[in-house]
């Protein structure tokens, strides 16, 4: 009787449907984590990024604006500059505005809308305070793109009239 070694093809076959449905099963929650973390991430970025400004329109004691190209939509490249004629008007190097940074928010999974107050410019003055006319702003980031979102999860970044910036959990309709 000879002794064998190894595996038949039969157990190769049975072991490799099992794996197969053992990824097939995970899948769908790996691609829902992933996703949830890169709104997680941006979410987070936003909020550093506003923190930032305001902590640079403190050190310069002048307005420090973060300007988007599209109204509302912040998930793309944002630009961060001194702001010497007051905030919330566009980059302008001749009436002596300084550009500080340029920062990348685009992710083709997320949303970042925000509320008419956050349009196309969001301004903190030298005393680290909101310069958008006494009012607050909201912007909601979500799962999803081109009007399908998920609004069964989501965070919204605020920033209050004093400039505190916060993250809460929750969304209305990713269009805030």
């Amino acid at each position: 009787m000879m002794n064998q070694q190894g595996m038949t093809l039969i157990e190769v076959m049975v072991t490799i449907a099992i794996g197969i449905v053992l990824v097939s099963a995970g899948l769908p929650s790996m691609t829902t984590w992933v996703q949830s973390n890169q709104m997680n991430s941006r979410a987070s970025s936003l909020a550093t990024i506003l923190r930032a400004a305001r902590g640079e329109a403190l050190t310069r004691n002048n307005t420090v604006t973060l300007s988007t190209s599209t109204f509302g939509d912040w998930s793309g490249v944002v630009n961060m500059y001194m702001d010497t004629s007051g905030g919330n008007d566009a980059f302008s190097e001749s009436d002596g505005d300084e550009f500080i940074r340029e920062i990348d928010l685009d992710s083709s999974f997320v949303s970042i809308r925000g509320n008419a107050t956050a349009g196309n410019y969001i301004s903190f003055s030298g005393d680290g305070r909101l310069d958008e006319g006494g009012q607050t702003v909201s912007i909601e980031i979500c799962r999803g793109a081109d009007g399908n979102y998920d609004t069964t999860t989501g965070q919204t970044v605020t920033i209050n009239i004093v400039g505190r910036v916060s993250v809460s959990e929750g969304v209305t309709d990713c269009i805030p």
